[in-house]
Formats: C-alpha cells, sequence, structure tokens
C-alpha cells in the first residue's frame, strides 16, 4: 500500500494568501472566503484563484452594467407611454 499524503489541519482563522493582485471588492471577498477554508500554496493554485475571483469581479460589473441599462429602458419606455396617452 501507498505512503498516506501528510495533511495539514487549517483553522478558521487563518488569513490565507494575499492576492498578486487587485480584484476589486467582489474578488477579494470571494478570495477571503476560498482561503479561509482551503489552503493554496503553490503557484498554479494561486494563479487560478486570482482568475477566478478576478472574473467574478468582471461578472459583478457586468450585472451593475445590466441592472442600470435596464432601469434606463423602462423609464425611456414609461416616458413613451407617457406621451402617447397625453
Amino acid at each position: 500500500m501507498g505512503r498516506k499524503p501528510d495533511l495539514t489541519l487549517v483553522q478558521p482563522d487563518t488569513t490565507g494568501n494575499q492576492p498578486p493582485r487587485s480584484l476589486g471588492k467582489s474578488g477579494t471577498n470571494l478570495w477571503r472566503t476560498l482561503t479561509a477554508h482551503y489552503r493554496f500554496d503553490d503557484i498554479g493554485g494561486i494563479e487560478m484563484l486570482a482568475q477566478l475571483c478576478g472574473a467574478n469581479r468582471c461578472s459583478q460589473g457586468i450585472g451593475h452594467s445590466n441592472v442600470m441599462n435596464s432601469r434606463r429602458l423602462i423609464a425611456s419606455s414609461e416616458a413613451q407611454d407617457r406621451r402617447r396617452t397625453d
């Protein structure tokens, strides 16, 4: 039988690695959540985590943009309806 791997217990209050670059508010929150529960100590894992968190930041921005555009479209539609009834 093979040798059992060495395991390290990670305490809940462990802060983990700092992100290698700015990830924005939502990306940084995701980084902190994941590094609080999992250990990322190899460069490949850290880079993949940074890309994931960066993508989360982008998706949050796109979602916000879509909400704002939807509000503009609704307001424009309501204004057109008012003009038709006047």
